[in-house]
């Protein structure tokens, strides 16, 4: 008996060990081969290597130049302190895996009865029992372990993708509110100076009472907007701070003045579907998921019946000193537990992950023709602002102007057509920012990168930010 449970012992052993072999770190290689291919270049896990240190060079390196929208996503994924909290979840579902592959320690029974008389030798029970069906059952507890780590590896993949498109989105929020007030300088100066004007002539009784108080509230709603802008470029940073996980050391980050211009995007919905279900990983997670729940529903199939079956040695000293000595053996019967609600259990887990599953498919489908459409809009819109109103302020403007200069006009009427150009290019900046915001924002649909333009200066041609057959192709 000692040796056919010595000898399944071993087998198991031998079994564990080759499932340890696998650490954390060859299972974070496959995250960041995962996320790599997916658009986000260099992902590091910290754990106060050497290569730790290079990386903290790297974000010190991106934030001594103009950051740009690769460069805020590429800082995140590396210094955001929440990201790499959830690196974590891949050692926990490693040790999980390792656990799977162990067993339970045996259990040693020791009892002492002392007699009252003859003989006054004391009574000893000793036993060792060892839960044997654990052999059994650990290549099924194993699987499923090695399941659920490959889900907690697409769910770290999937919140490398959310935290580089959630600091891109952050950062264009920044720009935009920065490019907006500048605006709004230009407009409360204009303010400033129509109220000046406007003082003057109600001096020389030119203007009546009202004319005079219309400009004074003009002015005070220009500096107020004024204020606010200031607040939202104030609190828009702070978001992009917190993403990238920077120290106060490194607050004095600089960004480019403004937004990039526009640029062709060609995404096709159904191409966009197509790869949004083949790349998200929470839908990945989410087929893990699947599996699990049916292999567990298998264990627990198996163990219906006996889920405990304990063999061992038990020795036992009589109070005439005569050791006796043999074989164990205990079971459960199962006359009451059958599994009956285990089982069901475990199907309505299986059938719940599934439809989960297929809601998911269909919300995935449906958050991509909205980002799609939300794209698509936005940069009809913003051309718009682009190619017809600003060019038409722009000529009022400038005819405004020459009828100022020949006194056709007066001056109100030259600093209106000034606060109209300026509320045409503050338009156009809003929708300039949606357009950005929504082309990260199919980036998160798809879960994809895609390769956008970094500055202002980035020609249209070389963007390569058509999500088409070719870039998809060259992803995988």
């Amino acid at each position: 008996m000692r040796r056919i449970v010595w000898a399944l012992a071993l087998a198991a052993l031998a079994s564990i060990a080759g499932c340890a072999a696998q650490s954390k770190e060859s299972a974070f290689d496959d995250v960041s081969k995962r996320v790599r291919s997916q658009g986000v270049p260099v992902v590091r896990w910290n754990t106060n290597s050497a290569e730790d240190a290079e990386a903290a060079a790297a974000v010190n390196a991106l934030l001594s130049s103009e950051l740009t929208f690769g460069a805020v996503a590429q800082i995140a994924v590396l210094n955001n302190h929440e990201l790499q909290a959830t690196f974590e979840e891949i050692g926990i579902a490693q040790a999980d895996l390792v656990q799977a592959g162990l067993l339970r320690n045996p259990v040693f029974d020791l009892s002492v009865r002392i007699p009252d008389g003859a003989p006054s030798k004391t009574y000893i029970d000793i036993g060792v029992a060892q839960n044997f069906l654990d052999i059994f059952f650990i290549p099924a507890k194993r699987k499923i372990a090695e399941e659920q780590l490959a889900q907690a590896k697409a769910r770290v993949a999937q919140q490398v993708l959310t935290i580089a498109t959630d600091t891109q989105i952050a950062f264009i929020q920044y720009q935009a509110a920065a490019q907006l007030l500048e605006i709004k300088k230009m407009a409360a100066e204009a303010s400033a100076a129509s109220l000046e004007t406007a003082r003057r002539l109600h001096d020389a009784g030119n203007i009546n009472d009202l004319a005079y108080l219309t400009e004074q509230a003009q002015e005070s709603r220009a500096r107020i907007e004024l204020a606010a802008a200031q607040a939202s470029v104030q609190e828009a940073r702070e978001h992009v701070d917190s993403l990238m996980g920077v120290s106060d050391a490194q607050l004095t980050w600089k960004a480019a003045a403004k937004l990039p211009d526009l640029f062709e995007l060609t995404a096709p919905v159904t191409l966009a579907q197509k790869v949004a279900l083949e790349y998200r990983q929470d839908l990945a997670a989410a087929r893990e998921e699947i599996e699990i729940q049916g292999r567990a529903l298998g264990l627990t199939e198996q163990t219906r019946f006996f889920s405990e079956a304990n063999v061992g040695v038990d020795a036992e000293r009589e109070t005439d000193g005569q050791w006796r000595i043999g074989p164990s053996l205990s079971f459960p019967i199962p006359l009451f537990d059958q599994g009956q609600g285990a089982i069901p259990k475990t199907q309505a887990k299986l059938r719940q992950s599934r439809q989960r599953y297929t809601a998911m498919v269909v919300q995935i489908r449906s958050q991509v023709r909205a980002a799609c459409d939300k794209l698509t809009n936005a940069n009809a819109m913003a051309r718009m602002y682009r190619d017809d109103l600003m060019p038409l302020q722009d000529k009022v403007l400038d005819q405004t102007q020459l009828h100022y200069n020949a006194m056709i006009v007066g001056a109100f009427q030259l600093l209106q057509a000034k606060q109209n150009q300026l509320e045409a290019n503050e338009h156009y900046v809003e929708s300039l920012r949606d357009f950005w915001i929504s082309a990260a924002e199919l980036e998160r649909a798809t879960g994809f990168t895609l390769a956008m333009p970094q500055s202002p200066t980035t020609q249209h041609a070389s963007t390569g930010g058509a999500l088409n057959e070719e870039h998809h192709h060259e992803a995988h």
